[in-house]
């Protein structure tokens, strides 16, 4: 979990045992802390959250209104920050710059050259992050409440992080799996003031609380939000893989040069963001084929890539309306895909090759620690409800329908030297879902012949072209 506080600091000046790096400085952009320094949840987030999640599954307006509140003021609801209670530790000290001071490691970013597919050069950064498994607490109080309003709040504590459809989150980088809570209620308290005012000898208030049995309440059954579509996908590579970790790399008598990224307890993953990047990627050099004689779909002309004022979604690159853009996130969300089998290791020594001479050059040997033949497995949900919500039309499918074919047949890469032959790899998919868009999907990629002639489909193809505007051309 990622939750900003706006700065941005040096690696160097962190906390750690690591001594990666000793000739780069990248930044890391920081959590937020409480005055000791340590991880915290501010109770704005949990609020935030919780009314987002709320709005989104229809319940009363009214009453979130009164609960949670409104631009114009505040709601009978308060939450106060949640605290770090305890925290999994990495099993080795020196695991992502992980600071014992502060139970937090870092998450190694790269910015993806649309061209090359490949990372470019001098864009390493890093997200500060507490790891799964961590422990908080918090309370939050009202007063005056209802029995229906009380019945709204408990109602959302339970359900919203425990939603199949729409789950709440916490934080940054959602789409890629972050945030994700388990909700474990411990206890509710009241008090009566007039009875506490009484008293002859008057406690301090918090003494007057006594514990009560949870109420009956109602179970708002709201409309919410349209089911997504679930992509069940097992992507095989074919060769050598790497998904490299730099703050992994070692110098001295046995010297890393890459190496394959790891949770905290040492097992190998494929990070959300890792395989997002790849779809993204592959997608575009889709679209900017498609749609390289128009300027409104240039991906390159900055007026259409930023959503941060209200209302700029629509005005967005179509593509972008799908796979995010400053100010919007994208409703495609991928979660970290686990390794399937046994993890066989893979090294390999390389060296670079002098230009001038056609020899090694001196002083650049390096090496890469993979893994070979991997199979990972993961989940990719499409939301119907933010694709509505920004105004995308049918394409989106076809685009994906595209992407998704070209997977399965083997064009495409992710990770560490694809021009070295690795990050190779052929995806098999599962489509999930009932809507009329899952089964036409689910037909396409499996070649079905009513599918590939279907209505369904014919409307894809002709949203794609009113929204690329296709010309002809000689």
């Amino acid at each position: 979990m990622h939750i900003g506080d706006g700065d941005r600091v040096r690696v160097k000046g962190r906390d750690c045992e690591s001594k990666f790096l000793d000739a780069a400085d990248p930044e890391y952009s920081t959590i937020a802390t409480d005055c000791d320094g340590r991880p915290v949840i501010p109770g704005t987030a949990i609020k935030g959250s919780l009314l987002a999640w709320a709005v989104a599954h229809g319940l009363p307006g009214a009453l979130i209104k009164a609960v949670f509140g409104t631009m114009e003021g505040g709601g009978i609801v308060t939450f106060h920050d949640a605290r770090l209670q305890d925290c999994v530790k990495p099993v080795g000290p020196e695991y992502r710059l992980w600071s014992d001071k502060r139970s937090t490691a870092l998450s190694p970013q790269v910015a993806i050259n649309p061209r090359t597919r490949s990372a470019d050069e001098h864009l390493l950064y890093y997200v500060e992050y507490v790891p799964a498994g961590a422990r908080f607490e918090v309370s939050c109080t009202m007063q005056g409440a209802s029995d229906a309003q009380l019945g709204l709040l408990l109602d959302a504590l339970e359900n919203a992080f425990a939603s199949r459809e729409r789950p709440a989150r916490l934080g940054g980088d959602v789409s890629n799996g972050w945030g994700k809570v388990q909700w474990k209620f411990r206890k509710l308290l009241e008090m009566d003031p007039k009875a506490w005012l009484d008293e002859r000898d008057l406690r301090p208030w918090h003494e007057a609380l006594e514990e009560v049995a949870l109420p009956a309440r109602e179970k708002w059954a709201g409309l919410g939000p349209k089911a997504p579509v679930r992509l069940r996908l097992a992507l095989d590579f074919q060769g050598a893989m790497l998904i490299n970790d730099p703050s992994r790399q070692r110098k001295g008598d046995q010297p890393i040069g890459h190496a394959s990224i790891r949770k905290e307890d040492g097992s190998v993953y494929l990070p959300a963001q890792s395989v997002r990047g790849a779809l993204r990627a592959q997608a575009r050099r889709i679209w900017q084929t498609l749609a390289w004689d128009n300027e409104r779909q240039d991906l390159n002309l900055t007026r259409h890539m930023d959503a941060r004022r209200k209302g700029d979604v629509s005005a967005l690159a179509a593509f972008l309306q799908l796979f995010g853009a400053t100010g919007w996130r994208a409703p495609i969300e991928v979660e970290d895909f686990q390794l399937e089998g046994r993890e066989i290791r893979h090294e390999q020594e390389f060296v670079a090759v002098d230009r001038f001479t056609g020899g090694a050059a001196a002083g650049k040997k390096f090496n890469a620690h993979g893994l070979w033949r991997p199979k990972f497995t993961g989940v990719m949900r499409i939301r119907v409800d933010r694709l509505e919500k920004s105004g995308a039309g049918e394409w989106v499918w076809m685009l994906l329908a595209y992407t998704l074919r070209d997977w399965m047949e083997g064009d495409g890469t992710i990770g560490f030297g694809a021009s070295k032959g690795y990050g190779a790899f052929r995806a098999s998919v599962a489509v999930e879902g009932d809507s009329d868009a899952a089964r036409t999907l689910r037909g396409i990629l499996g070649r079905d012949a009513v599918a590939l002639q279907s209505a369904e489909l014919n409307r894809w193809a002709q949203s794609l072209e009113r929204v690329l505007d296709i010309r002809e051309v000689a």
